[in-house]
């Protein structure tokens, strides 16, 4: 991470002599974790993610993200986020929504399931990640982010049973708590 925050403050600097408008190419990169229910074996996933956006005339922005979480299994997201500053200022706040489909990296692993093993084929699912945060400026094209949001997941996992030789279909939801702490240059 500082190596991240020493190459993009040196190379985001300006000239004092002149004045540009600032770049609407923003990257944001996240660290945090998604904080919720304890009936998960990893009480607090771990979650990475990078998004490349655009900020519009009106200071909307559109990107793409992408990242690795891990629940159960790893998970690659693969979304749109939307942010909208909701106030500027010597720290600004903003409104965001990251929604997309998630990728299983890995499959579930086999288990005993009513005298029956079940091989599990993990599909990954739909997700949405609306919250708000706060930009504090660390460089003249730099900012820390905290956020903080509501985070829905579906994971969908297709299953071969070996006793009753049928397939089927697992779900899992998750309604949790997404904690991250970024950088955006």
């Amino acid at each position: 991470m500082a190596c991240i925050f020493i190459a993009t403050t040196s190379l985001g600097q300006e000239s004092q002599n002149t004045k540009t408008s600032p770049s609407p190419i923003k990257n944001l990169l996240q660290t945090g974790v998604i904080l919720g229910s304890s009936n998960n074996q990893n009480k607090a996933p771990f979650s990475i993610m990078y998004s490349f956006s655009y900020q519009l005339r009106n200071q909307f922005s559109v990107g793409l993200g992408l990242g690795y979480e891990s629940f159960k299994e790893a998970q690659m997201p693969v979304f749109i986020r939307l942010e909208h500053p909701i106030k500027h200022g010597d720290v600004d706040i903003f409104a965001f929504t990251n929604m997309g489909y998630s990728f299983s990296l890995e499959n579930r692993e086999a288990h005993n399931y009513q005298y029956s093993n079940l091989d599990f084929d993990s599909k990954g699912g739909w997700l949405i990640n609306p919250g708000m945060g706060i930009k504090f400026p660390i460089g003249p094209s730099s900012k820390l982010l905290l956020s903080v949001g509501y985070r829905y997941q579906k994971i969908k996992h297709k299953a071969y049973n070996t006793y009753t030789l049928d397939n089927e279909i697992h779900y899992d939801s998750y309604n949790r708590i997404s904690l991250h702490l970024g950088l955006e240059f």
